[in-house]
């Protein structure tokens, strides 16, 4: 209702009063969040009130920040972009509220967000804010407003604030149920990225898997793994609680990424030490775990103050340990292959010496029995006697002959088993993959090899991968692209080996290719540390290009 002097005013008994704050209690009993908060109140005082729109910001008290905003009634100025105009910035009623300024509810006369919002106002000029509180917390500020030139009167203001005390219990419910939901979330994402981890099988992969995962499911601004060796000049520097070398990091892109609320006096706030920004250079705030029985330690920075809560410090120690249950579990698959060489090496020892050494030494018998016959030759004696010694040195030499070449071949065997598959025989191998498909249907399948005359050393589980991705594509180009030819095409180089599989069959849109094996082929790559692309139109076929590194190449930083 408005006054002669159009002002807002209320006209009811105590009782209805009352009652409509009663109703307003019931109402925002079942809101879950902030805006619903808002949907549950603007109808049950706009009769009485003549309010038309109605929006609250959260402030987090251990951060010192407004972290949430939740609206209902908004004109198009406020409400485009997902409310982005109430989401930066700042305004008077924050100024007022962030300095103790605002004790109860208040005309706010001179809105900063109102002047400055660009389109249709629904004639909104002015709003009542009221500060939310309970049991003495800061919780936040309900704003509403009505169309108009009007102001609130003393009564209508006081009114507010009692309604501001319902609303706020209100949004202290809803916080905590948020805070809940994201830990849910975050808890189910941790148990995904854990679940990746451990099928990675090398150190360094699971420290840059692990750093992207957590950026990318947990949302947070970075993460990054740093190490310290022992006796490192430069971080002992530091001190020791200082930084050591980056190893692995992520960076949360911003590329479509909804707004959230930024309050503008971040920029005011004072950065942390230089030698803590080790991630960003604006950080504000940080929190560090180690990595429990390793040398690094787990790292988050953002540009907000007060960033994390004890929430986030108890899911960043969680995921510390996960890295480190990873890292255990590769050193483990690291021994395991070691113990294996080792073994390997134990018997070929044992063949060399049951088998070569055994027939050398009687070679080496053999050949001083010869030296001794050659030496009776020379003596005078009987012509019969010289012929017998001829004849017997004959057959020394023929048995000699054939001990040395036995043990040639058996060297041969051996050399053969101890040369890596990956140097020789891994074109052979993929030779006899095609043949047998040759014979198919009506597709033709063309080798052609380019690159090093000699094959690089490829890695066992990177060949094996590409051995099993490059079936999957074949299959693949057989069963569902109706082709007429496929042309497979090796690269051989020295830092990396590079497959293409190209049909000239019906093609497909490639978002659509799930169920045609590409999610087996893309987890064989990731595990082998390759890349894989495919590219396809329906009606001009299809390429599937694998590409992996060979130990040596120098953006991977290894030595051959």
């Amino acid at each position: 209702m408005r006054d002669s002097n159009g002002s807002v005013q209320e006209a009811w008994p105590e009782p209805e009063r009352l009652a409509m704050l009663k109703d307003i209690a019931e109402a925002l009993n079942e809101a879950t969040d902030i805006s619903e908060a808002m949907d549950a109140i603007l109808p049950r005082l706009s009769g009485v009130l003549g309010l038309s729109t109605a929006w609250a910001f959260r402030y987090d008290a251990g951060r010192s920040q407004f972290v949430e905003v939740g609206a209902s009634g908004l004109p198009p100025a406020l409400a485009c972009d997902g409310g982005a105009p109430l989401k930066s910035g700042w305004c008077e009623c924050q100024d007022r509220f962030v300095e103790g300024r605002l004790d109860r509810a208040v005309n706010i006369v001179r809105c900063s967000r109102l002047r400055d919002a660009v389109g249709d106002k629904g004639g909104l000029t002015y709003h009542a804010s009221v500060p939310l509180r309970s049991k003495g917390k800061p919780l936040g500020i309900l704003n509403v407003a009505a169309a108009g030139h009007s102001v609130f009167t003393p009564s209508a203001l006081q009114l507010l604030t009692a309604i501001g005390h319902h609303v706020a219990v209100a949004v202290d419910r809803a916080a905590i149920l948020a805070e809940e939901r994201r830990r849910a979330e975050q808890l189910r994402a941790l148990s995904d990225i854990a679940a990746e981890l451990v099928s990675v099988v090398r150190p360094r992969a699971v420290l840059e898997l692990a750093v992207c995962q957590f950026v990318d499911r947990l949302g947070y601004e970075c993460c990054g793994i740093t190490f310290r060796e022992p006796g490192d000049p430069e971080a002992e520097a530091l001190g020791a609680g200082g930084p050591g070398r980056v190893v692995a990091s992520a960076y949360r892109s911003s590329d479509g990424e909804p707004a959230g609320y930024s309050y503008a006096r971040d920029e005011e706030e004072p950065l942390l030490d230089e030698a803590e920004r080790v991630l960003l250079p604006e950080a504000r705030s940080a929190m560090v775990r180690p990595i429990p029985h390793s040398p690094y330690e787990v790292r988050v920075e953002s540009r907000r103050r007060g960033a994390f809560s004890a929430s986030d410090e108890e899911m960043l120690s969680a995921f510390a340990w996960h890295v480190a249950a990873s890292l255990e579990n590769a050193r483990l698959y690291e021994q395991s292959l070691e113990e294996a060489r080792w073994v390997e090496r134990r018997r070929l020892a044992a063949d060399l010496h049951d088998a070569v050494s055994q027939r050398l030494f009687s070679a080496q018998l053999l050949a001083r029995t010869a030296r001794l016959l050659a030496g009776r030759g020379h003596a005078k004696r009987r012509m019969a006697a010289q012929r017998t010694d001829e004849r017997r040195m004959d057959e020394v030499l023929e048995r000699l002959e054939a001990l040395i070449a036995d043990s040639q071949r058996e060297m041969r065997e051996l050399i053969e088993a101890l040369r890596p598959a990956g140097e020789r025989g891994w074109v052979a191998r993929v030779r006899e993959r095609i043949a047998p498909l040759q014979l198919q249907g009506q597709t033709r399948i063309h080798l052609t090899v380019a690159g090093d005359a000699e094959e690089p050393a490829i890695p066992f589980e990177a060949r094996e991968s590409l051995l099993a991705a490059l079936d999957e594509a074949l299959h693949n180009a057989l069963r569902h692209a109706g082709a007429r030819n496929v042309h497979v095409h090796l690269r051989l180089a020295a830092d990396e080996v590079e497959v293409s599989v190209q049909d000239d069959g019906c093609g497909f849109h490639p978002e659509a290719a799930e169920g045609l094996g590409t999610s087996t082929m893309y987890e064989r790559m990731r595990k082998a540390g390759g890349r894989l692309s495919i590219t396809s139109h329906p009606g001009r076929g299809t390429r599937v290009v694998f590409t992996v590194p060979v130990p040596g190449d120098p953006a991977r930083g290894e030595d051959r």
